[in-house]
């Protein structure tokens, strides 16, 4: 019985999996290989030819540090987001043509994602609500993109009721739509620039000795951007070159996590994604005003207390008050419970996601002010297991031992055993810095202006979008400092 695990990441990480155990590297040999592709499969005992002498590893290391014949090899790489501005000084690419060229493209994207949005309300609005379940002690975090984009993928390698079951859950009515709108989030929050970087990257790891089929593989490459690796996927190096993989392409942000991924001699394949978040406020707090105060939560916390003072919309709705701070790419939503212990209801509040995807809902009163804020500088992390939150949203055939994965593998009898995701949330004086990842392994078998004072002393729930609308992270923060 083989085992696949597919993962991947977002600032952000999902990992998928099927059965048969095989460990994901990230910086594999740099050859791309030609013998490995076979009609309409790939793997199933194809070699694929290893010139070491001339492709170190892409990790930096010495070959002599790895044994590059457990380690898979190149055979598709997908294009990175593309760099503009490269080199040049923040202030200056944003007057510059180049960036006036790039950001009228850009806006097209923006508008297309942002059209669709509204069919990812579900989807965003029971994300949250199960994933971000208050203790009143811990923080909560979690990426809806990135478990949309880790769920999508696995669409993609399903068939039948399973893959119905998912394409439900999404929000989609065909596999079409599903790639219309992921293509559509992708385009409009991909960029890599010097005023911020929103980095996604996905890739797939195959055993060697199994066989894929190719039209599913052309698919995730065409549509998610995959880069894939074939090879032999057992042993300790294949894993740390997964977990170099995963450091890499969210940079360093959840390193524990990542450690605590290994392959084992049953997986098969490993399908990764990534996305790595980081922007400036386009208002920055000035350190020199960060104070130490008081953070009231069921436990009483001293923390480093953000000021600044800012013309600025707040908004109310039923329970709480919000405030938008805008980045250099998206805005970042602070929720702020009128009750003290009432930020565990605005996870499942349904005018929290209507506020964020379109400021002038009905029933959403709004006032321009002279805000003064305080927000204490916060790191926030969580890691979640997403089984049984699955299964009470009614996806539940992925996790059956007669579960449709053949479009990817024609062996019978796999199933998710299990999935993992992961999220990091860090914000200070000079703006936002975010990672994430999900994991699903499968085993065989006009104004007036008045001066209002946000003062964000208590837990409360925060949503980071992208420019488009898209739910990137979100969280519960109950302890500031603890990541």
């Amino acid at each position: 019985m083989k085992q696949i695990k597919c993962m991947r990441w977002a600032g952000i990480a999902a990992i998928v999996s099927l059965a048969a155990g095989f460990p994901v590297p990230a910086g594999a040999a740099e050859k791309e290989s030609s013998d490995s592709e076979s009609a309409g499969c790939i793997g199933a005992g194809a070699e694929a030819t290893q010139e070491t002498e001339d492709n170190p590893t892409e990790t930096g290391e010495d070959p002599a540090d790895f044994d590059l014949s457990s380690l898979p090899l190149l055979v598709h790489a997908a294009d990175p987001v593309e760099r503009i501005g490269e080199g040049q000084d923040p202030e200056a690419f944003q007057y510059s043509e180049e960036y006036s060229a790039w950001w009228n493209s850009h806006l097209e994207a923006q508008q297309a994602s942002a059209d669709l949005q509204p069919s990812l309300a579900a989807f965003y609005e029971k994300t949250m609500q199960e994933l971000l379940a208050d203790d009143g002690e811990t923080n909560a975090v979690c990426s809806p993109v990135n478990l949309y984009f880790a769920l999508a993928m696995l669409t993609e390698c399903t068939g039948g009721e399973t893959q119905g079951q998912l394409l439900d859950f999404l929000g989609a009515d065909s596999l079409q739509n599903l790639r219309k709108t992921a293509d559509a989030v992708w385009n409009a929050n991909a960029q890599d620039t010097p005023l911020a970087e929103i980095l996604p990257a996905n890739s797939l790891w195959m055993n060697q000795d199994v066989a894929f089929r190719d039209d599913t593989l052309q698919t995730l490459a065409e549509r998610y951007h995959v880069s894939s690796f074939a090879g032999d996927l057992s042993g300790q190096e294949a894993n740390r070159a997964l977990h170099t993989w995963i450091n890499e392409n969210t940079n360093h942000l959840l390193e524990q996590q990542a450690d605590a991924m290994q392959m084992d001699a049953d997986t098969v394949l490993a399908l990764i994604s990534t996305l790595y978040y980081k922007a400036s406020w386009q208002e920055s707090f000035a350190k020199e005003d960060t104070t130490e105060e008081v953070f009231y939560g069921k436990t009483d916390l001293t923390v480093p207390m953000m000021h600044q003072e800012l013309h600025a919309m707040v908004y109310s709705g039923d329970g709480f008050r919000a405030l938008p701070l805008s980045l250099s790419a998206g805005t970042m939503w602070i929720f702020l419970p009128n009750d003290a212990d009432g930020v565990g209801q605005l996870a499942s509040n349904p005018e929290v996601i209507r506020l964020v995807q379109n400021p002038e809902a009905e029933g959403i009163s709004s006032q321009f002010a002279n805000v003064r804020l305080s927000l204490p500088r916060f790191d926030a992390a969580s890691r979640l297991s997403l089984a049984d939150s699955l299964q009470k949203l009614g996806v539940t055939k992925i996790f059956e031992s007669q579960a449709d994965f053949t479009p990817l593998i024609e062996e019978p009898g796999c199933f998710v055993s299990q999935i993992e995701h992961a999220a990091r949330v860090q914000a200070d004086e000079d703006g936002v810095e975010a990672a994430a990842f999900t994991a699903v392994k499968m085993e065989g078998t006009a104004l007036i202006e008045e001066n209002i004072d946000f003062t964000v002393d208590r837990p409360f729930l925060f949503v980071l979008t992208g420019d488009d609308g898209s739910i990137l992270f979100t969280g519960l923060v109950n302890r500031p400092e603890e990541a």
